[in-house]
């Protein structure tokens, strides 16, 4: 009768899961960087700038020129009215990118806008004050030789609350930076910059088109019936900041620190905050995404080894020691034949 197989033991299994995990990583590097190999070989960085180009085209040739038209522009803040001040200057220093690379890729042009500061403009409001945060705002427009032409937009709310749902306390303080106040996590927002986008009909009339951003403008937690696209917002923490704990601001809301603002529907910052998303930024070059996608590939290939190695050497014992376990199992059922007996 053969001995009973021996317990491999705890430094197996170790070798075991180790051999998993690291699988588990390769297959996640390998699918990764597969995914911005492929992404490499598209042209969207290109595009994003060929069409950020055009715009910026078209606005030498058409567009800045329209909108000069406007002798003077004024803005009607729940009834009360203030005047914007134009704002002339080299693109790089009136609108810049946030990535050095993207400002040197892309040609700089004399940007212009309308612009107000809150502190004149807006009223004085409390983080406690929830029911009186929404500002009514009407532009005047005054075109040379023209009537003046009035452009109102929907109401804004000046400071937000949003609930992240499915979220923990954890990532609540960590992650979205928020406040747990009654097992839900809140963050809190104020508005930066409120800005409308106005174009040229057919009439020669200015109408409005749209507000001026792309997804950081707003917020899909918006309040139902208001146009939020015409709001940009920051977040601001909340009191007495702990895991599993926190408070709203209190105090009066810094009013000063946002502008009400007048642009162009083919300024270039138009699209190419709609285009980047937000974000200023073109993204990752071609050269970058073929670096870290080909260092993946590698280090996923890599990190395959040793499953591999571990594989063909498990084979080779299964089939050494195949005899031996099927004469072991002989071994028993005589026992109990014998036992029987």
């Amino acid at each position: 009768m053969r001995n009973r197989p021996k317990d491999p033991g705890l430094c197996y299994y170790v070798a075991v899961l180790s051999v998993i995990v690291g699988t588990v990583a390769a297959i996640i590097c390998l699918i990764v960087g597969v995914c911005l190999l492929i992404q490499s070989m598209g042209s969207e960085r290109g595009l994003k700038l060929a069409a950020c180009s055009d715009a910026i085209i078209d606005w030498n040739d058409v567009g800045r020129e329209q909108f000069n038209t406007l002798q003077d522009v004024s803005v009607s803040v729940d009834n009360k009215v203030h005047p914007l001040q134009l704002v002339l200057g080299n693109s790089a220093d009136v609108d810049p990118m946030k990535e050095e690379l993207s400002r040197k890729e892309l040609a700089t042009y004399i940007a212009t806008k309308y612009m107000v500061s809150g502190r004149d403009a807006i009223r004085q409001i409390s983080w406690n004050d929830t029911k009186n945060v929404f500002i009514s705002l009407e532009y005047l427009l005054h075109p040379r030789g023209k009537a003046t032409q009035k452009i109102t937009i929907p109401p804004v709310s000046l400071i937000q609350v949003r609930v992240h749902k499915l979220t923990n306390a954890k990532a609540c303080r960590f992650m979205i930076k928020g406040s747990w106040v009654q097992n839900r996590c809140e963050s809190y927002h104020r508005a930066t910059t409120v800005c409308a986008a106005v174009q040229q009909n057919a009439q020669r009339q200015w109408v409005l088109e749209s507000g001026c951003g792309g997804t950081s403008f707003g917020t899909p937690a918006a309040t139902s019936g208001y146009a939020m696209d015409y709001v940009r917002y920051v977040q601001v923490p909340g009191k007495e900041l702990r895991l599993g704990a926190g408070l709203p601001p209190e105090g009066v809301v810094n009013t000063a620190g946002i502008k009400i603002e007048l642009r162009s529907a083919a300024d270039p910052y138009i699209k190419l905050e709609r285009i980047t998303k937000g974000k200023l930024a073109f993204g990752a070059t071609t050269g970058k995404l073929n670096l870290v996608g080909g260092s993946l590939v590698v280090l996923g290939l890599c990190l395959m080894l040793p499953c591999c190695v571990w594989l063909v050497s498990w084979r080779a014992t299964k089939m050494k020691t195949s005899g031996e376990g099927r004469y072991y199992a002989d071994d028993l059922m005589d026992e109990d034949f014998d036992g029987d007996l």
